[in-house]
């Protein structure tokens, strides 16, 4: 979509939500920033904002279960502890704010530009590895071979997994 379109498509989703007054300033931001975007990304670039806030108050929620339960308070019955997780009743999220979709933008990638890095990715390390003369599949094997022999199974998703990992991620676009 162009800006214009990205820009309705994101108020329509953030039509509901409790947002900062700066936050809400920026949405037209947020649309010149995110050229590329499908609707579908736009809309995942909303719920991955969406959900800071609640990540926060889980976050401490979790952290004061597990450290009640590590200091092993047994005189509580299973009835009083159950009722004590969770968030206390009426606690509300905080409104999102702008460093939420600064977050966002860094995690919510362009689907089509993340598909087509990848493929050029493949494309140019399988041109290395044929002009330096190296079989990619021997190399496979003989790397599960060094693996078993050394007391450990790795598998071919493991390793190709684990090279993924190395790269690089694509850049994060920038509100400013």
């Amino acid at each position: 979509p162009n800006m214009k379109s990205r820009e309705q498509i994101l108020n329509l989703f953030l039509i509901k939500l409790s947002m900062t007054e700066e936050a809400r300033q920026m949405i037209p931001t947020i649309a010149r920033v995110t050229k590329g975007y499908s609707g579908s990304d736009l809309k995942e670039l909303c719920k991955a904002a969406a959900i800071n806030p609640i990540r926060e108050i889980t976050k401490e929620v979790s952290r004061k279960a597990v450290m009640g339960l590590a200091s092993g308070t047994n005189s509580k019955t299973k009835a009083q502890k159950k009722s004590s997780f969770g968030p206390p009743k009426g606690i509300k999220p905080r409104p999102v704010g702008k460093e939420d979709f600064e977050l966002a933008l860094g995690k919510v990638k362009k689907t089509g530009e993340t598909a087509r890095t990848f493929l050029e990715r493949e494309r140019s390390s399988k041109a290395e590895a044929n002009n330096a003369g190296i079989d990619m599949n021997d190399l496979a094997k003989n790397m599960q071979m060094l693996q078993m022999l050394m007391g450990g199974r790795v598998t071919n998703s493991q390793t190709s997994q684990s090279s993924q990992e190395e790269e690089s991620d694509d850049g994060i676009p920038s509100i400013n």
